[in-house]
C-alpha cells in the first residue's frame, strides 16, 4: 500500500513538473512558434 502511494505521488510530482516547464515554455517562446 505504502509503495503504491509513493509511486502515484511521484507520478504526480513528474506530471506537475512536466506540466509547469511547459507552461514556462510556451510562455517564453510559444508566441513565436508558427501554430500559435
Amino acid at each position: 500500500m505504502r509503495l503504491a502511494v509513493r509511486r502515484l505521488l511521484y507520478l504526480s510530482f513528474i506530471c506537475a513538473f512536466c506540466v509547469t516547464a511547459a507552461v514556462v515554455l510556451l510562455y517564453l517562446g510559444g508566441y513565436s512558434l508558427p501554430w500559435t
